[in-house]
């Protein structure tokens, strides 16, 4: 009789990863996730992976962890019915209306002229803008 250990995941899996495990004899518990439930868990992978961008410790590690975040956005533009394609030509309308980071510019704060369109955008997202009073 085999000792077993048990560790809890609560996370999207592989499908290749559980195969292997099958193969191997470890006995995953798993549940088939709707619609709604399966995007909120690809929603969730993806934090987990960015996250892993942030804490990449070499170029190897970074490239891995970038083909994580991009097999995610994939699958979730899958599920919403949105092409690679379509995704690529909204990355280049973006990129010839407002650029990329080339630059390097780091923006710390910005002074609006009053009725400025930003400025409403601000007040709406207090959390990520806040309003600088001096």
């Amino acid at each position: 009789m085999s000792i077993y250990r048990k560790f809890l995941f609560n996370k999207l899996g592989r499908d290749g990863v559980l195969e292997k495990w099958t193969r191997e004899g470890v006995k995953p518990k798993t549940v088939h996730l709707n619609d709604a439930a399966f995007t909120h868990s690809l929603l969730e992978k993806l934090k987990e992976e960015t996250q892993e961008v942030v804490e990449h410790k070499n170029p190897t590690e970074l490239k891995e962890e970038l083909a994580d975040v991009i097999e995610i956005v994939r699958q979730i533009a899958k599920n919403a019915g949105i092409s690679m394609e379509d995704i690529e030509k909204a990355r280049a309308d973006k990129f010839a209306k407002w650029g990329g980071w080339d630059k390097r510019l780091f923006v710390e704060w910005a002074e609006f002229p009053e009725g400025h369109p930003t400025i409403d955008y601000c007040l709406k997202n207090p959390d990520r803008f806040p309003e600088i009073v001096e």
